[in-house]
């Protein structure tokens, strides 16, 4: 995972942004094609919405009449890159599925160490609480939607309490939680990759950074989502998880779709890269709309 991660990040910058981390490996695709194509009719944009002081405490919300409920996704970048700017793709397929949409943006290491990135997530879903209703948003509904890095984040909301109630909230107020690609029991490689131990702080705290080993089984309905030919994030973070979680008698579901890696299963919510695989936005669309109801 790290190393192939890593070539992907050089790429991205030796081509000057022009393509993403995704845009790279999704069809060969530049995601400003894949961005340019969105409906920007569907949505009113409100960008750089600041639910922090510090720069990258910001967020853009996406707001669709007659919504059921805000998604928030967390993007994802091994803890120490990407950026909400690479995913209005992601916004529209949900906003268009009916829901409004929070794109967050979090420190990223090494300024952001475990737990910053987490608390940065939950002080954006407590900022949203308070004030959707300036925005017209009238339902408290909030799911938590992450990829790889991302994952990582919401499951760790999901799982442990900390997080929530360091910012004055808990976990009866997420309806739901879907991790896309998400590495949830890294601690093996932990010990090895520099990279990611400059997100996870101090050794002392390594064990609070796996979902795996600190589920409570008290988590909102939660689905695990992972292409069986990721082979930067192991397929088998999600069942790891997703078997903790049941043990302690949660709930979560988990998904493998056959023809997805690490990429791809993130592209397919773009409607130019929905042929890649329908199901990823159909069950993540359901499961939040069951959740949501």
């Amino acid at each position: 995972m790290p190393d192939t991660e890593d070539w992907l990040h050089q790429l991205s910058r030796a081509s000057n942004a022009v393509f993403s981390q995704l845009g790279a490996v999704v069809g060969r695709a530049p995601i400003e094609i894949i961005n340019a194509a969105i409906n920007k009719k569907l949505f009113e944009l409100h960008t750089d919405l600041a639910y922090g002081l510090l720069e990258r405490q910001k967020l853009d919300l996406y707001v669709v009449p007659n919504a059921i409920g805000t998604v928030v996704f967390v993007h994802g970048g091994y803890w120490d890159t990407g950026s909400k700017a690479e995913y209005p793709f992601l916004a529209e397929s949900l906003c268009a599925a009916g829901f409004h949409v929070a794109l967050v943006n979090y420190r990223l290491a090494p300024d952001g160490v475990f737990p910053h990135f987490v608390t940065d997530v939950a002080l954006a879903v407590q900022w949203l609480l308070r004030e959707l209703p300036i925005y017209g948003v009238t339902s408290r509904a909030i799911g938590l939607l992450g990829h790889s890095a991302g994952a990582h984040i919401v499951s760790l909301m999901a799982v442990a309490p900390e997080h929530l109630e360091r910012v004055g909230l808990n976990r009866a107020q997420i309806a739901a939680v879907v991790g896309i690609a998400g590495p949830y029991d890294f601690l093996e490689w932990l010990e090895t990759d520099a990279r990611a131990q400059k997100a996870m702080g101090t050794r002392e705290h390594w064990q609070r950074t796996q979902p795996a080993l600190i589920a409570d089984g008290l988590n909102p309905p939660m689905l695990l989502l992972h292409g069986a030919r990721d082979t930067l994030c192991s397929p088998a973070h999600a069942p790891r998880l997703a078997h903790e979680i049941r043990q302690r008698g949660g709930q979560v579901d988990w998904i493998a779709y056959e023809s997805l890696d690490h990429f791809r299963i993130i592209g397919a919510f773009s409607k130019l890269l929905r042929w890649l695989e329908p199901k990823v936005l159909d069950d993540t669309v359901a499961f939040f709309k069951q959740h949501f109801s």
